[in-house]
C-alpha cells in the first residue's frame, strides 16, 4: 500500500466519522446568545477599545503627518536655498516638476502617523479609566 493510498483512506475515514457525528448532534439555535458582562476581562475590553481608536484615527493622523512633514520639508529646503523653493512645496501647492517623497520619507510619515494614533488611543484609555474610577 502506497503512502498516497494510506493518506486517502485516512482522510475518507476522518470525513466519515465527522459526518456520522454531525448527524447525531442537535442543530444549533439560529438565535445568537448575547454577551454577558463577565464574559471578557476588563483589560481585554480596554485593549479592544484602544485598538479601535488607534485604527480609526490612523487615516486622520496620516493626513496630518503628511501635511506637517510636507510643510516642514518645504520650509527647510527653502531656507537652505535662500529663497522659496517650489520644487519641495507640499502636495497641495506642488507643481508638475516637484520632487516626490522618497521611500524613507514615506516611512517616516507612516511611523509618525502610527505613533500619533497610538498616543491618541492611550489618551483615550487613560481618560476612560479616570471616568470609570470616578463613578
Amino acid at each position: 500500500m502506497t503512502t498516497r493510498t494510506l493518506v486517502a483512506i485516512l482522510l475518507l475515514f476522518s470525513l466519515g466519522v465527522q459526518l456520522a457525528g454531525a448527524q447525531t448532534l442537535e442543530a444549533p439555535s439560529s438565535e445568537p446568545v448575547p454577551y454577558t458582562d463577565d464574559e471578557f476581562p476588563p483589560w481585554a475590553l480596554d485593549l479592544r477599545r484602544a485598538e479601535i481608536v488607534a485604527t480609526g484615527t490612523l487615516p486622520l493622523t496620516l493626513l496630518v503627518a503628511r501635511l506637517l512633514y510636507g510643510i516642514g520639508r518645504f520650509a527647510v529646503k527653502s531656507i537652505q536655498a535662500g529663497a522659496i523653493d517650489m520644487a519641495y512645496a507640499p502636495a497641495f501647492l506642488s507643481s508638475a516638476g516637484a520632487v516626490p517623497l522618497s521611500r524613507d520619507e514615506k516611512l517616516i510619515i507612516l511611523g509618525a502617523a502610527g505613533v500619533l494614533s497610538s498616543t491618541i488611543a492611550l489618551i483615550d484609555l487613560r481618560l476612560g479609566r479616570l471616568e470609570s474610577a470616578s463613578e
